[in-house]
């Protein structure tokens, strides 16, 4: 905070970035100056902005580790958008585009980056390494020497045509002996890595790469190298399965989030984890790829033990439909992006795909519309399972279709909020006769209207919510 004051003070802050200094304790006072020279913690930070003066970063660091990130000034556009700054637009552009000439590192090797700071490596902490465009492709990237200090590295590929299309083995095999956060973007985690290269490792991301069949298989096996993961997100990844995949056992492993992913590895990785009964897992996929992996999202529940997902909740949005899995403590397991270019689409396919082969006990819909031609099921199901369900900002015609092809043997509740229908209607569609809420010989079913409200244009008040109970009276 002190280095951005200090940075921004009248003297600097309206120079060009070119000649601007990247700090300037002049106008701060005596004190604060003697507690930011001699403060180590804030002279650990050392990127493109601040190379210049590396010599007096790393003396004044002293012996604290080091934070390093090989950067152009591209890189900081979303720190420093100054969007909600109350920026005039045009100097916010000239902030932008003078930032991109000053700190610009096209065609600059990072080892060149990196040299003054090499004789600390020993200190380095993290590093994000950003490659940038260049006419010719890169070796695999390779440190000197070991940096045993080094937890968190990150190394992103910015050009449309790949620079560095994969790292060298030996950085993980010898030179980041306790990584425990790797994040790739654009590069290809090397496949001839020793079985114990990523033993440390918590915390993996990986976006934008492809794998050939039996690559794939081969990633699965490092996967089972890392006994403590903790989170593994994909994204944007291309990995046609092989017809051998070996099953891994992350016994560590929160968080599984795949965004974007071709649907035939996420069915394959879905069946070839074990994971702990605590795992969350996020997948995003087009809704149109959704009947593949539909056979396999109660695969992690066969792990889950004694965390059953006990609520399915549907939330649709403009081009999304969200589909959330929770325990009966409210813990979520699975969350399920299905999105769609075109606003409002149709999205009977997800529910053709989901409905039938859900085992919970509670259902939950909000602002479920019936999609431009109208939502459709496929085939009538049973859904033995489910006791309670809920409506919230729904299309009636949502609440017809449902009732109409679909059958809860053992619903006992019904919450219907704020879906333009009244509570005649409502019982004549959710207890007919022979219906969804039959009372049977012990008991009976009724309506109650509570917050009854009848609403006008403009009028705003509490909404309107019909319950339907199954009373036992015994």
């Amino acid at each position: 905070m002190i280095f951005k004051m200090t940075e921004g003070s009248a003297t600097n802050s309206f120079r060009p970035l070119e000649t601007r200094a990247p700090l300037n304790l002049a106008q701060v006072s005596k004190l604060w100056r003697e507690i930011t020279l001699n403060t180590p913690s804030l002279w650990v930070a050392i990127d493109v902005m601040n190379i210049g003066l590396a010599p007096i970063f790393l003396e004044r660091s002293q012996s604290a580790a080091l934070e390093i990130t090989v950067a152009s000034g591209g890189m900081y556009d979303e720190e420093e958008d100054g969007s909600d700054s109350g920026e005039e637009p045009m100097r916010l552009a000239s902030e932008l585009e003078g930032a991109r000439k000053a700190y610009d590192l096209r065609g600059r090797n990072p080892h060149d980056f990196l040299a003054p700071l090499l004789p600390h490596i020993a200190r380095w902490r993290s590093l994000i390494l950003e490659v940038p465009s260049t006419n010719k492709q890169l070796e695999g990237f390779l440190l000197p020497s070991a940096a045993p200090a080094l937890t968190t590295f990150c190394a992103l590929e910015l050009g449309h045509s790949p620079v560095l299309p994969t790292l060298h083995p030996d950085l993980f095999n010898k030179q980041l002996p306790n990584l425990n956060r790797l994040s790739l973007g654009g590069v290809a985690l090397p496949l001839q890595l020793a079985p114990t290269a990523l033993k440390c490792l918590r915390y993996l991301t990986l976006e934008g790469f492809d794998y050939e069949p039996e690559e794939t298989a081969h990633f699965l096996r490092l996967l089972q190298g890392c006994p403590l993961l903790e989170s593994l997100t994909l994204q944007t990844m291309d990995a046609p399965c092989a017809d051998e995949m070996p099953i891994v056992s992350l016994q560590h492993l929160r968080t599984l989030d795949l965004d974007s992913v071709k649907p035939d590895f996420v069915r394959d990785l879905l069946s070839h984890i074990v994971a702990p009964s605590s795992l969350r897992v996020g997948i995003t996929i087009h809704h149109r790829h959704l009947p593949t992996i539909a056979p396999s999202l109660n695969v992690p529940l066969s792990h889950v033990g004694s965390h059953p997902i006990h609520n399915w909740s549907f939330k649709q949005s403009t081009y999304w439909l969200t589909i959330s899995g929770t325990t009966a403590q409210g813990t979520e397991l699975m969350q399920l992006g299905l999105y769609s270019p075109q606003p409002t689409a149709d999205m009977s396919v997800c529910f053709n795909h989901i409905l039938p082969g859900f085992t919970s006990e509670s259902l939950s819909f909000n602002s479920i519309t019936t999609g431009y031609y109208g939502l459709s099921l496929a085939q009538p199901s049973t859904l033995f399972m489910v006791t309670s369900l809920s409506f919230v900002d729904c299309a009636r015609g949502f609440l017809d279709v449902l009732f109409t092809c679909s059958s809860f043997p053992r619903l006992k509740n019904l919450k219907v909020e704020n879906c333009n229908i009244d509570s005649d209607d409502l019982t004549i569609l959710a207890c007919p006769r022979d219906g969804q809420l039959d009372p049977g010989p012990d008991g009976h079913a009724q309506v109650v209207d509570t917050c009854r409200v009848d609403y006008f244009d403009g009028a705003v008040g509490v909404p309107e919510v019909l319950m339907v109970r199954r009373f036992n009276l015994g």
